[in-house]
């Protein structure tokens, strides 16, 4: 026989989502199939839940914890969207879902064409991971999303980034760009094109018999020795005990350096200077540098004036509201 619970709200604003569910009755093992429909009456604030019959096990697994009136239309936040994960995994905060709602209605109101946005990204997710339309839409049913959910999250992504260059006023002079770069300016190290040269001692000869011979060999003929296959060489990568290579010019062989097991020597092939950057080369880096700390400026500034028109009533209880502000 059918029951009805009635469950009233204790906001104006307040709406319940309800979902049915099946649950195995222990004292008999039996399972029952709960197929119900839940209704909502905005008008009165209730919400009227049907069940089939007397075996059925229903429970509440999502409501509405906060009401967004925002200028365009009412968005309702619930306990589901507090506590799932947005595309990069992070649970998001009331802020983060009420600031991306809100944007997401100036969008709207500035007639934005946010959806095209989105089905251009959606295109390139597939693309760029090899994703079939079943495998995309199962990625999005995984994070509790249909089609329609999926695509108004991306919607909503675009809408973000659409309104926040356009609103942005994040204008960098030039002289803040030259004295940025004065303070704090950025060298190319110097390049070394260098073969390493290796000669074994001959136990039979004197240590310094053979050096001298073979400084008289690089003299003559420096292609006897056997060099190895030229490598380049940063100059902060420059062992501090072979510095000299520094002042070397290319072609330039230094002298024998005794090491284990016979003598060491290097060939300066080729040399790239050093240099101070120049401002043209920075000058992109540099604005973007100095632009985020404005950029973030005026975000915030953005928010707060789309809030101002904006009512928000949250009817958690009082230790859901700690709980969700926590995180």
């Amino acid at each position: 026989m059918n029951r009805a619970i009635k469950i009233t709200y204790f906001s104006l604003f307040s709406l319940l989502v309800l979902f049915m569910a099946t649950k195995e009755l222990s004292a008999k093992n039996d399972e029952v199939d709960a197929n119900a429909a839940s209704q909502v009456d905005v008008q009165s604030q209730e919400a009227i839940l049907t069940q089939p019959d007397d075996k059925s096990d229903r429970f509440l697994i999502n409501e509405v914890a906060v009401v967004v009136d925002g200028p365009e239309r009412r968005f309702y936040v619930t306990t589901f969207d507090l506590e799932t994960p947005s595309f990069d995994g992070k649970i998001p905060t009331l802020d983060d879902i009420v600031d991306e709602e809100l944007i997401y209605q100036d969008a709207l109101k500035h007639k934005i064409p946010i959806t095209e946005y989105a089905q251009k990204h959606i295109q390139n997710i597939k693309k760029q991971h090899k994703l079939s339309d079943e495998a995309f839409t199962k990625i999005c049913a995984d994070a509790g999303l249909d089609q329609a959910s999926a695509l108004e999250k991306f919607e909503k992504m675009g809408a973000t980034n659409t309104m926040i260059q356009h609103k942005a006023d994040s204008f960098v002079a030039e002289h803040e760009v030259k004295a940025f770069y004065e303070e704090n300016p950025v060298y190319k190290q110097a390049k070394f094109q260098l073969q390493v040269g290796f000669v074994p001692f001959d136990p039979n000869k004197e240590l310094e018999g053979q050096k001298e011979e073979l400084e008289k060999i690089l003299k003559v003929n420096p292609n006897a020795i056997q060099w190895n296959e030229p490598f380049w060489l940063k100059e902060f990568d420059i062992a501090v005990d072979k510095l000299y290579i520094i002042k070397m010019s290319p072609g330039q062989i230094s002298a024998p350096q005794l090491t284990n097991g016979g003598f060491e020597l290097f060939r300066l092939k080729d040399k790239k200077e050093g240099f101070l950057v120049p401002l043209e080369k920075r000058y992109g880096e540099i604005v973007h540098t100095l632009r985020m700390p404005k950029l973030q400026e005026t975000v915030e500034k953005y928010k707060e004036v789309l809030r101002e028109s904006t009512a928000i009533v949250d009817i958690r209880k009082p230790q859901d509201s700690s709980k969700a502000s926590d995180n």
